[in-house]
């Protein structure tokens, strides 16, 4: 066997050098999530079982990838062959074959999220930080029927300048394959909401709803959320992938609205799907 030349030593070593520093990289993000759901209770048993969680949803999304590509493979040989072979029935045959590659990769989207805030409560919770008053309220409105109150009477800023007023779900939910997101909003006082789809270290942002006195509808596809995620500097854009699960949050408090603001923002009829 030869010696190895100096300049593949030296790629040897570049190589080498690259992936110890993605180690540390990839480390000192996962110290960071960590310490961020420890920030908001999340025990280290809990958090554990969570990234075993993630990693065997990035596996599935591995494996269903292949599969995708395996699809895309097979729908451009079949069509080659149909075009060689000419005639209606060769057509048909790629298509009975591509669909029998996909089928694993189409038929089971997460079941669609339906909420109208009935026995809002039981399902939804409203957070805040400690200098911020604010309160929940179930109300009826005409046209409507139930609906939620989100009423802020001070925003407060923590020691970093922050304020947050979040109604939360409080279950998470599954998100795979769902791709589009609706939900009614107005305000009084308060002019500008957003949803996020949030997922410990991990969420995705809505546009920003502008509300008015009227009830208005608000929709967006899933790709139309920012996707962000936390590191040891704070949240950062990042690439977009979809969610696969997470909790839902609506927010009217720092980055929507200005820390003298007050008033309510009414919220009804979300939809995922």
């Amino acid at each position: 066997m030869s010696r190895p030349t100096p300049e593949q030593q030296l790629e040897e070593a570049l190589r080498r050098q690259a992936e110890k520093q993605r180690e540390r990289e990839e480390e000192e993000r996962r110290r960071a999530v960590k310490e961020a759901a420890r920030e908001i209770g999340v025990s280290e048993e809990e958090f554990d079982a969570a990234e075993q969680a993630a990693i065997q949803r990035a596996a599935a999304a591995e494996a269903a990838e292949r599969v995708k590509k395996q699809e895309e493979a097979a729908k451009s040989a079949q069509r080659a062959r149909a075009l060689k072979l000419g005639g209606a029935a060769a057509i048909a045959a790629s298509v009975v074959l591509v669909g029998a590659v996909g089928l694993a990769w189409s038929m089971s989207p997460s079941a669609p999220i339906q909420e109208d805030f009935s026995g809002l409560t039981s399902r939804w919770a409203l957070e805040t930080n400690a200098e911020t008053q604010a309160s929940l309220t179930s109300v009826t409105e005409t046209g409507r029927g139930e609906a939620a109150q989100i009423e802020v009477t001070h925003f407060g800023p923590a020691a970093d300048g922050k304020y947050h007023v979040n109604l939360d779900l409080t279950s998470v939910q599954a998100l795979e394959g769902l791709g589009q997101l609706s939900l009614f909003a107005k305000g009084d006082g308060l002019q500008t909401a957003r949803v996020y789809l949030e997922s410990g270290g991990e969420r995705w942002r809505s546009p920003p709803m502008t509300l008015g006195a009227d009830w208005q509808q608000y929709q967006w596809s899933i790709r139309d959320f920012e996707h962000q995620v936390r590191g040891s500097d704070g949240w950062k854009v990042v690439d977009f992938r979809y969610p696969e699960s997470g909790r839902i949050s609506i927010k009217v408090g720092h980055f929507m609205n200005p820390v003298d603001a007050t008033g309510r923002v009414w919220v009804d009829d979300l939809v995922v799907e």
